[in-house]
């Protein structure tokens, strides 16, 4: 079993809407073991196995990690039911001036002759329910944040094999 390493940061993602649940939880309490990733859509579902130590990062717009690790990729649509073992980089951004939030996942597949194929799927809405924390500094202690703004649609975007399609949640 692989020891707890401290985190400079954590996060918490819940986006449950329609057919889709994407949860996050990212070193809580700043401790790495328990941090997870899994996303469900009608086509696709996801399972982390690891999750490596996140980046964090704060800029005046808002604070965000990403995380990268591995775990299990099955497509509904393709080949069902067949599991791919996958790395992933998972980013999340908690806006200081919106309430849309930010959360992308990409996967990446090497498949036995070397080809690599990517798959995204990024979520720009309100119900994105994210939390991103540094264990040392409160961006609010630092910056006065005005109150969030109503902007735009709220979408998720999905990127695969070059295709692009824009549902709106």
């Amino acid at each position: 079993m692989e020891e707890p390493k401290i985190c400079d940061c954590s996060g918490k993602l819940n986006l449950d809407v329609e057919e889709i649940i994407f949860t996050a939880d990212i070193c809580p309490g700043c401790i790495s073991i328990d941090s997870c990733v899994s996303l469900k859509l009608d086509t696709l579902s996801f399972n982390s196995k690891k999750v490596n130590l996140p980046d964090y990062f704060f800029t005046v717009k808002g604070s965000g990690l990403s995380v990268s690790g591995n775990g299990i990729l099955t497509l509904h649509e393709d080949m069902p039911g067949k599991d791919t073992s996958v790395f992933y980089v998972l980013f999340l951004f908690e806006s200081a001036y919106v309430k849309q939030n930010l959360a992308s996942i990409t996967f990446f597949n090497i498949d036995g002759i070397g080809a690599i194929t990517a798959y995204s799927i990024t979520f720009v809405a309100k119900q994105v329910n994210l939390k991103v924390t540094h264990r040392d500094t409160d961006p609010s202690e630092v910056f006065s944040f005005p109150v969030k703004k109503d902007i735009g649609k709220d979408i998720m975007i999905i990127v695969k094999d070059g295709q692009v399609e824009v549902r709106e949640l």
